[in-house]
This record gives C-alpha cells, structure tokens and sequence, in this order.
C-alpha cells in the first residue's frame, strides 16, 4: 500500500490529529460511509509506526452491520 499525507482530505487530517491528540483515551469516528474512514486510521497507524516501530496496533471490525429498524 501506498498512503501519502499528501492525498488526505482536510477533514481527514483533522481526524488524524484528533486521534494524536486522544492518543490514551478512547476515540470514536463517527463519518458518512465512503469519506475514507479505514484511509484516516492507516494513514494514522502508518504514522505512528514511523515514530514507534515497536508499537502493537489492534483494529477491531464487526463481521456483520448491525442494522436496527
């Protein structure tokens, strides 16, 4: 994969510094579908792992939606 800061968004970056910012803390993204959310949080993973080769990361997904009528 090939991410670059470079093709983020505004609001994407905003994201990322947020996520920075609430580094020990608990952090929700909440965003329309197709704005690039799984885009912000490699872009973001991507780097920290610059900085800290040595960190573990963990992404949890659901495997199903979950849709309530």
């Amino acid at each position: 994969f090939n991410f670059s800061i470079n093709k983020l968004r505004d609001y994407q970056i905003e994201c990322i510094n947020l996520i920075n910012q609430s580094i020990n803390n608990n952090i929700m993204i909440c965003l329309p579908t197709g704005t690039g959310k799984n885009f912000i949080i490699a872009n973001f993973i991507k780097q920290r792992y610059i900085t800290n080769p040595n960190e573990k990361y963990l992404i949890l997904v659901p495997l199903m939606a979950v849709i309530i009528i």
